[in-house]
């Protein structure tokens, strides 16, 4: 059984677009216990953003075009944006920061965050904050979808998404879908357009570029493939290489890709594998040198595919797969 989604809304906005992540300018990060390194995949060079703590710190992620890097920590470890209401679910702030001139936004009140596939911008599940007059305290009063733009700075909420507990984003490149969870309630697919809402079937939040598979994925349960077109749960299977010994598999989501012309997904179980989505089979991904931790050393992937670095000073080394 699925404790924490209950609802999965699917928003097509400005339908058809799709990211280049070969793009000339692409970059990565890598995360030392002081600094965040943004590394140039063109040059090689890195840019250090120095940080107190990097454990204080978390989902950090580049804009598709690499100009922006967002990342969330507490309120209380910024002294720019007044977050001073004490709320049970211990809300983050959201920091953007333009890589080009260094100037950063916040946003206060934050529970989680994605890139668009595309451009840069993003979407945020927003706290909404309402104050006890009786008690002369704040408390939440339900979350909200809202879109930013990291150019103009500009947000907006995003009207017609009716849910008291949104708890996780994943925008798609597949007819640039954004796909939102909530915590309670039936299964829905919801057309912004045509305000259309329409039964779900499945529990799937990750949908492949191609819409053909939808990925599940939660702490609490064991990973799912389904098949969109056919409306099928695929069984994953653990690959040769596996020193798992438990029957379900509690592999957690990190990118869509393809090889040999078929859709995979690049998981961490074990160890860093990929999943081929139509037989659900699982496949041990080893890098190109031994002395690259797959996972440790990971720093994003490109064209669907792993992308590992090593840090040497100012340069960076980068391995492909």
């Amino acid at each position: 059984m699925k404790w924490n989604i209950g609802i999965i809304l699917i928003i097509s906005l400005l339908q058809g677009l799709l990211v280049n992540t070969s793009m000339a300018s692409k970059k990565y990060v890598v995360q030392e216990e002081k600094a965040m390194i943004v590394v140039d995949s063109v040059e090689n060079i890195v840019n250090r953003i120095t940080v107190r703590n990097i454990y204080h710190l978390y989902s950090i992620k580049l804009s598709p075009k690499s100009r922006y890097l967002a990342w969330k920590e507490f309120w209380r470890d910024i002294s720019t944006c007044k977050c001073n209401i004490p709320l049970i679910e211990a809300p983050m702030i959201l920091v953007i920061t333009d890589l080009d001139t260094g100037v950063s936004d916040t946003i206060c009140h934050t529970f989680d965050y994605v890139w668009s596939p595309s451009e840069d911008k993003l979407t945020f599940i927003y706290y909404e904050v309402e104050e006890d007059k009786k008690w002369g305290n704040h408390h939440s009063a339900g979350r909200s979808v809202w879109l930013y733009n990291a150019t103009s700075g500009v947000r907006e909420e995003i009207s017609g998404i009716i849910c008291h507990e949104y708890t996780s984003l994943y925008w798609s490149e597949y007819k640039n879908t954004l796909c939102v969870s909530c915590l309670s309630g039936s299964d829905r697919h919801y057309d912004p357009v045509t305000g259309q809402v329409l039964e779900a079937w499945g529990y799937y939040l990750k949908v492949s570029p191609d819409g053909k598979y939808g990925f599940y994925d939660n702490k609490e349960d064991a990973a799912e493939i389904y098949d969109l077109e056919s409306k099928k749960k695929i069984q994953l299977i653990k690959s040769a290489d596996s020193k798992s010994t438990a029957d379900e598999i509690y592999a957690g989501f990190l990118e869509w890709g393809k090889l040999d012309g078929k859709t995979i997904a690049y998981v961490r179980f074990m160890y860093l594998e990929y999943v081929d989505c139509e037989t659900g089979r699982m496949y041990k991904v080893t890098p190109p040198s031994p002395d690259i931790d797959p996972i440790a050393d990971l720093v994003g992937f490109r064209d669907g595919r792993p992308v590992w670095a090593k840090i040497h000073g100012d340069k960076a080394e980068l391995f492909y797969y």
